[in-house]
Formats: structure tokens, C-alpha cells, sequence
């Protein structure tokens, strides 16, 4: 399976289900390409099932936000020559360089928990330093947004 530039370049012109579906499998083919950590499980929701949240689904949220930047991390740090530590706590606030292109393309993944595409803007400008950092500055931000789609404010 190749991607070329003008397919992804055509993505503006699909409807948002196509684009989202677009960008997931695209996304699973470069980590599959690039020897990431493959993701055992595929989560697949309809429309009821969205609305089954009654607050705000901070734990579901964190959790893959967490698997898909410590992912990211992994992937950065072969890049980069170094390990990241065994520990979970200490691997997610290990100094890696995140870009901000990647952490924006990881916002995908939360669209089924949340209901909606979040805005690319969520990301900081220039990435962030490690995961904890990331979860500490996105996290905040979701919860800002689903309460806005929710009609609700904080």
C-alpha cells in the first residue's frame, strides 16, 4: 500500500467520517512501516454509543492520549539514540522532544471518546518535552472543548 502527497492533499475535500477514517488508516500504516508499537485492539463506536458518557470521559481520554504519545516518545527516542526508562511514571516525564505535526495527528485517536474532531490548535506551537508535559497542557483543553459541544460551562 502506497501513499502519495496529492491523496493525503485530498483529504480537505472529503467528508469528515472519510477524513477521519482516512487519517487512521494512514496513521496505522506509518506506524506499521516505521516498526512503532502495533495497537492490538481497534475500538469501533456508532453514535449511540457517544452519547453514553454523563461527564466529561477524562480517564478514557488520558488513557489514549498516554498509549499514543508514550508511543510517540518510543519512537523518538530510537531516533534520537537514547532509551526511554522502563517505568511508565518515569518513561512519561523523560525529556523527548515531541513535534507538534505528530501530537496533532494523535488527536484522531480521541475523536470517537469525545465525539468530535478537537481543534488542531489544542497542540501547543513548538510540541512539548515529554508526555506528562503533553497530557498536562492537552488535557485541560479537551475538557474545555466537550463541555463547549456539550453546551456547558466550566
Amino acid at each position: 500500500m502506497k501513499f502519495e502527497i496529492a491523496d493525503i492533499a485530498d483529504l480537505k475535500l472529503c467528508s469528515p467520517f472519510a477524513r477521519s477514517l482516512a487519517r487512521w488508516i494512514f496513521r496505522r500504516y506509518v506506524v506499521s512501516r516505521n516498526d512503532f508499537r502495533t495497537h492490538a485492539m481497534v475500538v469501533a463506536t456508532d453514535t449511540k454509543e457517544k452519547s453514553k458518557f454523563v461527564g466529561f470521559p477524562a480517564q478514557a481520554l488520558e488513557a489514549i492520549l498516554r498509549e499514543e504519545l508514550m508511543a510517540v516518545a518510543e519512537a523518538e527516542a530510537d531516533m534520537n539514540g537514547f532509551a526511554l526508562p522502563k517505568e511508565p511514571g518515569v518513561a512519561a516525564v523523560a525529556p523527548v522532544p515531541m513535534d507538534s505535526l505528530v501530537v496533532v495527528e494523535i488527536l484522531c485517536s480521541v475523536e470517537d471518546v469525545l465525539g468530535f474532531q478537537p481543534k488542531d490548535a489544542t497542540v501547543r506551537t513548538g510540541g512539548y518535552t515529554s508526555v506528562q508535559d503533553a497530557l498536562d497542557h492537552m488535557m485541560p483543553r479537551l475538557e474545555n472543548q466537550w463541555l463547549k459541544k456539550q453546551g456547558e460551562s466550566k
